[in-house]
């Protein structure tokens, strides 16, 4: 077992369930010596008709990182906590995002890439959906990699979700 967990969502992402302190106990309970907390950033994207559903929303960060902040301090002897995001590489809104995020001192930022484009365009694409081919997985790996060439990112989490269906080689050379 890893000594650590650096992906862990709250219940502002819409998809967990349970409080922020509990999440600590039971990490502490497990055994581990570091908890990150990387729930799924808020986005800014620019059309009004569109909002993400896997997400917290903008006015919930700053109570976010108050309550990791919180319980960094009061479970400092027991593990250490860290305060991060787990977030898209949308070149149309990077700057955005990351002029959102400077404010809350974060300790780290995860890149998990869920969409190809930015999400709301209408020719983007969700990397779990079935029956993508060669021009799709090369369109993600350029993003990712592009994505990770600002620095702004610790790691990509995970890349195995990206359903391909085609050429084996093609897809070691890309995720290579």
């Amino acid at each position: 077992m890893a000594d650590y967990n650096l992906h862990t969502h709250t219940t502002r992402c819409h998809h967990a369930v349970g409080e922020d302190r509990e999440y600590v106990e039971a990490a502490i309970k497990a055994g581990l010596k570091t908890l990150g907390f990387a729930d799924h950033c808020p986005q800014f994207f620019p059309v009004d008709d569109y909002y993400s559903h896997f997400r917290m929303f903008p006015e919930q960060a700053q109570e976010y990182a108050e309550s990791i902040r919180v319980l960094q301090k009061e479970y400092a002897s027991d593990i250490r906590i860290l305060l991060g995001f787990e977030t898209e590489y949308y070149p149309e809104t990077f700057d955005k995002l990351i002029d959102f995020v400077r404010p809350l001192h974060l300790d780290y930022m995860i890149m998990g890439q869920h969409f190809v484009g930015n999400e709301y365009d209408e020719g983007s694409y969700y990397v779990a959906g079935k029956g993508k081919k060669e021009d799709y997985l090369a369109q993600y790996v350029a993003q990712v990699k592009e994505g990770l060439s600002t620095g702004a990112f610790t790691y990509l989490a995970h890349p195995d979700t990206v359903w391909y269906e085609g050429d084996p080689d093609f897809y070691i050379e890309q995720m290579t």
